[in-house]
This record gives structure tokens, sequence and C-alpha cells, in this order.
């Protein structure tokens, strides 16, 4: 009744899929290495290219625009040091924007933020922090590692204290890891 003349299309899935391949195919036009992290994700390692694409934020710009302007969509890029970075900036104000946030960038850009903003954060563990006054990812880099552990588990506690602060030590890589678990044949 309140929108009489909405048009509701059906999904189209392979258009989706078709749309994802050309995408990925132009950022790998420009990036060495590029691992694809879901139908509409990926990342791109640029190490070594300073000298081909001495400005990254020209060439996020360049890489952004020929997206739009070829497949008809926008895209976020986020440029930083690892894949972290990468991805709170891609996540910052949307639609069709470019965002940096390198490590000196952190304190400004990411710290403010709530902690259930920070990448790999769920809700449960989210509210897990906030009832223990954790409030903002800066709370977060700044708390003891010892008693974040003990809100969250040793590995989820020290994974997600390294990434408050910036760290990730995951490298791009073009061709995904090998799944770890047991052969059955």
């Amino acid at each position: 009744r309140k929108c009489p003349d909405l048009f509701l299309a059906r999904p189209d899935f392979k258009l989706y899929e078709a749309s994802s391949h050309a995408f990925i195919s132009i950022v790998k036009e420009f990036a060495p290495v590029v691992e694809q992290v879901s139908i509409d994700e990926c990342f791109a390692d640029f190490s070594g290219t300073h000298r081909i694409y001495p400005d990254p934020i020209a060439l996020a710009h360049t890489i952004k625009d020929k997206i739009r302007n070829e497949l008809g969509f926008t895209v976020n890029v986020g440029i930083g040091e690892c894949k972290l970075l990468a991805k709170m900036a891609s996540d910052f104000e949307k639609p069709d924007k470019v965002h940096t946030l390198f490590l000196h960038e952190v304190p400004q850009k990411m710290w403010p933020l709530p902690v259930g903003e920070l990448f790999t954060v769920g809700s449960s563990t989210a509210d897990k922090l906030r009832r223990a006054k954790i409030i903002t990812i800066g709370d977060l880099a700044h708390t003891d590692l010892e008693k974040i552990q003990k809100i969250v588990g040793m590995k989820m506690g020290k994974h997600i204290h390294d990434y408050a602060n910036g760290i990730d030590p995951s490298l791009v890589l073009a061709e995904p890891e090998e799944a770890k678990g047991y052969s059955i044949s």
C-alpha cells in the first residue's frame, strides 16, 4: 500500500557472477597478486610496484573509476599496509569511495570506532568486550592482552588485540591455502 508502483525484480545470479569475474579481471590488470575473498571482494598486493604506481591513492581511483565506467557499478577501495587495514578502510564511508588506513592513521581513524566494528569481532564478542568496559577499538588496543584473553579466550584475544593495534601478518594469496584437516579416501 505504501509503494503501489514498486517493482520487485528477481535476482540474476549469473549476471552477478559474471560481474564479479569482470571486476576481478580489472583488478588483475593492475595488481601482481590478487586474492578473491568473496564473490564481490578481493585483496590486491601492490608490493614492489611503487615505480609503476608511485601514488597509491591515484591508482585506487583509477581502478575504482574503471570498474564504474566499464561495468556500471561502484566499489569502495581501502588502502593500507596490511589486509586488515585495507579492509577496515574499505568499510568507511560508502559508496564509490577510496579511503586510506595506514598504521600512523590507526589512532585517529580506527581507535574511535565502536569495538564491534573491528573486522572479525562479531556481536557476541563485542557484547562480552562492552560488558568489560571495552567500548572502542582504542580501548581494546590499550587493554592488557591477558585481560582480553580471559574475556574471549587465548587465540581470539590475541587475534583481536593485534587487529586493534593494526597488526595483521597474513599475506595476500593468489591461490587459496589448502584446507587444513583430514583426507578421507
